[in-house]
């Protein structure tokens, strides 16, 4: 994915910026949600031309998400 992306993954973690970039570019993006918003709406618009049936099935890859959680609590038990 590194080497996708643009950056030398014989470098490691170490080719990629740390997380509080990343934080900070999300924190920034939101600030310009409706324009966000917009050029997604009109990017599946184009693809839907493109792919007549774009939409019509969906498929999810999901990974699972570690949690902190402690689950919840029973009803009675302390």
């Amino acid at each position: 994915l590194r080497e996708i992306c643009g950056f030398d993954p014989w470098l490691g973690e170490r080719a990629v910026p740390p997380s509080h970039v990343y934080s900070r570019f999300c924190r920034k993006l939101m600030e310009h949600i409706d324009e966000v918003e917009k050029i997604f709406t009109r990017l599946v618009d184009e693809i839907s031309k493109l792919l007549p049936d774009f939409g019509r099935i969906l498929a999810v890859d999901s990974k699972a998400i570690n949690s902190l959680s402690r689950g919840k609590k029973q009803e009675g038990a302390s």
